[in-house]
């Protein structure tokens, strides 16, 4: 089965975009810092990281550069996707006539 691989992207860059939305929005609200600090913690580790205070115009050019990579990446595996696909294909049609 093959795949769009531009809207593929396009679903990569909107998860990728809304993730860091996601992570202004907290940043924003001033919970960023303590999600950071608990997520460390649980993971066995103490870096000193400082969340520092919200930009929005840091915001966009984050969200839109996730988007941007996110879109990349998306249409790079829908096409390599498709070039998998289509030799397993023949592949396969290759040993059912045989």
């Amino acid at each position: 089965m093959r795949i769009d691989a531009f809207k593929t992207g396009l679903v990569f860059g909107a998860f990728l975009a809304l993730w860091h939305a996601c992570w202004s929005a907290l940043v924003a609200l001033g919970w960023a810092q303590a999600l950071i600090s608990f997520v460390l913690w649980a993971h066995f580790m103490s870096v000193p990281l400082k969340v520092e205070p919200f930009d929005i115009t840091r915001a966009v050019i984050l969200v839109g550069i996730a988007f941007a990579a996110g879109l990349a990446m998306g249409c790079i595996l829908g096409l390599l996707w498709n070039v998998s696909v289509r030799r397993t294909s023949a592949a396969d049609v290759t040993a059912r006539v045989e």
